[in-house]
């Protein structure tokens, strides 16, 4: 459901930069805590959905921190 938020805010934000700013700083931590705590519950869950759980979370944690990497890394990049 953020995922659809943070696309459709970027959709909406053309004049709107500092609002879609503030919007990823807010969703980011959310969706990277909610992610770790999936991960970890992950470990708990019995049966074959285990390693289907787990890899989903762990990619998750990756296209994250990935994008966070970029942002960081990019930021002086833009105009």
């Amino acid at each position: 459901m953020l995922y659809v938020v943070i696309i459709g805010l970027f959709l909406l934000s053309v004049d709107t930069a500092n609002v879609f700013g503030n919007v990823i700083k807010i969703t980011v931590p959310i969706l990277t805590l909610v992610t770790i705590l999936g991960f970890v519950y992950s470990f708990f869950i019995k049966g074959k959905q285990k390693f289907i759980f787990l890899s989903l979370h762990f990619v998750s944690i990756c296209v994250i921190s990935f994008c966070v990497y970029l942002s960081i890394a990019l930021r002086d990049f833009a105009p």
